[in-house]
């Protein structure tokens, strides 16, 4: 036994399978197997008919056969999703999708392919499309496709295509507005969404599915020099199959039970329609499980039976564990041994409890019934009605994926079968037909062992084709309870039309209304004014009031189109989208109200693929998008109905207490003037820059060269930490000639920040309370140099007592070391050794300030190693020992003794450098 990885619809993946090893292939470690374990058939005969044909064996003489020729060959080689076969004399390679095995999909078309081997002979092929560059032609075995090259209603051009006519296809290809449908000869077309049906179809999904035989009425053709461009209905309303001349409506119905079937058809289905016993197995709350309990009915005692609720309602308190019931076989499942039985009154002739009874025997009288069989007095009626072709009422009692089980009660209440599916329409039947339901039939199959077959004459809901081609209604969509009264369907809100509508709700930028009951629709924050708004506003709600929106008001709007509820996708105007999964786009701008009564492409057109560098918007924050470095946190603001710029947070604001609480001054749907700097057309990402007046209470960020000066304060972000610095970015929006543009651009400008210029207090390790990505506020302390802000590179301090001047110096355990001139001999100074020699170790005080120490001055004690003992960076305390301001030398001791001692040589007593008094 194996485990399936993949193959076809047949081999579920995961589905544990028998099979029977064919070959061995240890260097390719590759086992070959087969599914077919029939002990009578040899191993040499299955390889034989695996055995694929040698490329040599087929001929390119492609002008043997031409498009709706009928052809037959044997199948040479299988495919995942095709066979490859010879055609018979011309020896052609011929290929036969799976899909154009039957007019039908789905689970017989899973049973055909599954019968489908090496050797395979299909008599009767239809060849619908030729490739003259690989000498290869296509065929198909639809019966449809089939019948139709026979009856010569096959078209091999497009130029031979006219309107009017109507042609069998198939479905190539699905797509958002509709199908491709291929005929033979490579003919192509397209049915568009609102042409699949006269219901209403969300999807093409929903009808179609790829392979699916089609019978299309050709409802256009345009023609051009490369060939004609052709557009088909699929709608019931419009096709009509007896006009193609060669199609009965009964053939897919009759086609569909014959393949399911079988050509004798299977014993048990005499059984159909028949009274028998049953005893209760389980009661569930979706229905009752029971098992055959009448030894005499050709259903195997071993089979699983099973009775609905709604077919055990009349009789749900006789369904107790145990209990021998009679009731009506409805359907039969040979292949899986499930039979479906009913105890409805109607087709149950007398429903005592059996519970007492004795299951009948073999060669004793059965209790079943024959009032409503497919023999005796039924088979006469049935024959008669079929001979007649009576149209009768019928009643839904099963509702299965592709067929119905019915009874017909002017006939005896006999069971009988129909389509759920047709050839245009596979849509899923559980909507459309309902247990209970009435419809009428006309009988068209009553043969022994095979099920009663019947061909409906209307669907629920489906209108004459008179009465769908001349109501100018016919396909619309009723609203319910509309705002503005002089609206009837969804169809009415047209791109352009002044309407009402309730709103409903206002919900970050937007306002959520109702046009009708079941109509939504949308007023974008971005669609209430022309321009800036004078109104102090605190909340997204303040800024739809300043516009005259509110909650519970109806207001007068202007549609601006559709999109789609999920997915922020406009849709065009033939679109078939259900209204609940669809919005309405408004507007109610002044300069868009009066204007005349048109869609407004720009509004739903504007994305990041049409917008300009320089252009300036009166945009509304949507929110901050976060990050997890500065650098990439931004105001995320709502430019348009789909259309969101990002303006990077060092670009927004130089304020430290803006940038570290953003969503303070930047809360959604405050108003903001912007510029777009630049369009990353890669990311689909649209920058933006402060313009104008702005935002109301943000300074905004530096602007020129000029501004980084000693003493400006600046927001930073840390970008990296090395041991004796720490890099930071400034955000800056200029105009530069370097960019090649005149818009301005936000840029990052290079800060630098010292050991020396984090703390008022120095320490080992004066970086470890930072981190990459974090935010600071600091203070420029030398002006920068150069006109290129993207170059040049700014000292930052961001010192407590470099950012406020209150501090006093008696505060300030280390000042600030800025030249030689602010050292004096006998000052106790703290610093970092740069470096260590065999003669001693400089060791950086300051900034642009750097002091010896001989090696003699190290220690008081004998030091074996000092590049070990005073390594670069370490920290260390000193007295100065001699200043020469002439050549910039400083002379230190780091002997604890003259560190720590109370008086100099002199006998001054030593004094840190916050002692002096200056």
């Amino acid at each position: 036994h194996g485990l399936v990885v993949g193959g076809s619809k047949r081999l579920e993946p995961g589905k544990s399978i028998k099979c029977r090893i064919l070959t061995c292939d240890s260097e390719r470690r590759r086992i070959r197997v087969t599914d077919n374990v029939d002990e009578g058939v040899s191993l040499d005969e299955l390889l034989a008919k695996l055995a694929p044909a040698k490329p040599t064996e087929f001929s390119t003489d492609i002008s043997q056969v031409a498009p709706g020729q009928i052809v037959s060959g044997a199948v040479v080689r299988i495919r995942s999703e095709s066979a490859m076969l010879t055609l018979d004399g011309s020896k052609l390679c011929a290929v036969l999708p799976t899909g154009h095995y039957s007019d039908h999909r789905g689970a017989i078309a899973d049973k055909i392919a599954a019968r489908v081997g090496v050797n395979t002979r299909f008599e009767e092929l239809v060849v619908v499309s030729i490739n003259a560059e690989r000498g290869r032609v296509m065929v198909s075995a639809k019966p449809a496709l089939v019948k139709a090259a026979k009856a010569g209603r096959i078209v091999t051009s497009s130029r031979e295509v006219t309107t009017g006519m109507t042609l069998i296809g198939w479905v190539k290809k699905l797509a958002t507005f509709g199908a491709f449908i291929s005929f033979p000869g490579s003919v192509s077309a397209l049915a568009p969404l609102e042409l699949l049906s006269d219901r209403y179809v969300s999807a093409p999904e929903d009808l179609l599915q790829p392979d699916q035989t089609v019978i299309a009425y050709v409802s256009s053709v345009e023609e051009s020099a490369d060939g004609n461009k052709i557009r088909v209905s699929l709608k019931r309303s419009a096709v009509d199959i007896s006009a193609t001349q060669c199609i009965d409506p009964a053939d897919f119905l009759l086609g569909y039970f014959g393949e399911l079937e079988g050509a004798a058809g299977e014993p048990v289905l005499g059984e159909i329609g028949r009274q028998t016993t049953v005893k209760v197995k389980q009661k569930l709350p979706y229905g009752v499980v029971v098992t055959p309990a009448d030894e005499s009915a050709a259903i195997s005692a071993e089979a699983s039976g099973f009775i609905t609720a709604e077919q055990a309602k009349d009789r749900i308190d006789e369904c107790k564990e145990g209990a021998l019931l009679t009731a009506c076989v409805l359907d039969v499942d040979p292949e899986k041994a499930i039979v479906d039985y009913s105890l409805r009154s109607a087709l149950v002739s007398g429903s005592a409890n059996l519970s007492a009874a004795t299951p009948a025997k073999k060669g004793k009288a059965s209790k079943r019934s024959k009032t409503a069989t497919n023999g005796d007095i039924s088979q006469k009626v049935l024959t008669d009605a079929l001979h007649k072709k009576q149209e009768t009422p019928v009643v839904v009692e099963v509702v299965k994926e592709d067929y119905l089980v019915l009874s017909m009660p002017a006939l005896d209440n006999a069971i009988a079968f129909t389509m759920t599916k047709t050839y245009n329409d596979r849509s899923k039947p559980f909507m459309r037909f309902k247990v209970g339901q009435r419809l009428s039939g006309t009988p068209v199959r009553i043969e022994t062992n095979k099920r009663t077959l019947v061909l409906l004459q209307s669907e629920p809901d489906t209108a004459s084709a008179a009465t769908k081609k001349n109501d100018a209604t016919a396909g619309k969509r009723p609203v319910k309870e509309p705002v503005d009264s002089a609206i009837s369907f969804f169809e009415d809100y047209q791109p352009g039309l002044v309407t009402q509508a309730k709103v409903k709700s206002i919900k970050g930028t937007q306002a959520n209304l109702d046009l009708a009951a079941n109509v939504k629709g949308r007023l974008h924050i971005t669609e209430l004014v022309d321009g800036p708004l004078d109104d102090v506003v605190k909340s997204p709600v303040d800024v739809f009031a300043a516009a005259g929106v509110r909650v519970g008001d109806t207001i007068e709007v202007k549609i601006l189109g559709w999109h789609d509820a999920k997915v922020y996708k406009f849709l065009p105007i033939t679109h078939r989208t259900s209204p609940l999964k669809t919005v309405i786009e408004t507007t109610i701008r002044p300069s868009k109200m009066a204007a005349s009564a048109e869609a407004d492409d720009e509004a739903k057109l504007m994305s990041w693929k049409n917008v300009k560098p320089g252009r300036v918007f009166n945009g509304f924050v949507k929110g901050i998008q976060e990050s997890s470095g500065s650098e990439g946190a931004a105001v995320l603001v709502s430019l348009g109905l789909s259309l969101i710029g990002q303006l990077p947070l060092l670009a927004a604001t130089n304020s430290y207490e803006v940038a570290s609480h953003p969503a303070r001054y930047f809360f959604p749907g405050a108003p903001i003037e912007v510029e777009v700097s630049s369009v990353d057309k890669k990311h689909r990402v649209v920058h933006l820059v402060p313009h104008g007046p702005y935002i109301a209470g943000v300074d905004r960020s530096i602007a020129s060269v000029d501004q980084l000066v000693a003493g400006t304060r600046v927001v930073a972000y840390i970008t990296n930490i090395a041991s004796a610095v720490m890099f930071t970015k400034i955000g800056a929006v200029v105009q530069t000639a370097a960019s090649g543009s005149t818009e301005p651009q936000a840029l990052l400008v290079q800060g630098k920040i010292d050991v020396f210029d984090v703390a008022d207090t120095l320490s080992e390790t004066p970086f470890a309370a930072f981190k990459k990505g974090q935010l600071l506020e600091a203070v420029v302390v030398q002006d920068a140099v150069g006109d290129d802000l993207a170059a040049m590179k700014v000292r930052l301090s961001i010192r407590p007592s470099a950012l406020n001047s209150e501090i006093s110096a008696q505060d300030i355990t280390d000042p600030a070391i800025m030249s030689v001139a602010d050292l004096s001999v006998g000052q106790i100074v703290h610093g970092f050794v740069k470096q260590t020699s065999a003669v001693g170790c400089f060791v950086a005080l300051g900034r642009n300030v750097t002091g010896r120490a001989l090696i003699s001055e190290l220690s008081d004690e004998y030091i074996r190693d000092v590049k070990s003992a005073f390594p670069a960076g370490k920290f260390v305390a000193a007295v100065i020992t001699n200043v020469d301001i002439g050549r910039e030398r400083v002379s230190l001791s780091l002997r604890p003794s003259q560190v720590g001692a109370t008086t100099g040589s002199g006998g001054e007593k030593k004094r840190r450098l916050d002692q002096i008094e200056v």
